[in-house]
């Protein structure tokens, strides 16, 4: 269930001031990709999800978030300038 596309590229996706790309509304990111974009930790994770400031799915026992749920919280993360 990856999606199509990683990196800088998934940033520049969420980023983007446009509606998500028809199709990816409901595209589900795994934890290895937000720990990318946002440069957090799991526990970061973990801690988001507690707090419900990151909302997501579980999928047979896997965690799952909606790309349109991180784009939400994109809008009020505050980015740093780290390399990927």
């Amino acid at each position: 269930m990856k999606p199509p596309f990683t990196g800088v590229t998934l940033r520049q996706a969420i980023l983007s001031e446009h509606p998500n790309p028809p199709g990816l509304e409901d595209q589900l990111l795994d934890k290895q990709h937000l720990m990318q974009l946002f440069l957090v930790s799991e526990r970061t994770l973990y801690n988001w999800r507690r707090r419900g400031i990151l909302l997501f799915v579980k999928v047979g026992g896997c965690i799952y978030y909606k790309l349109s749920d991180v784009r939400k919280l994109a809008q009020t993360h505050k980015w740093d300038n780290k390399p990927m």
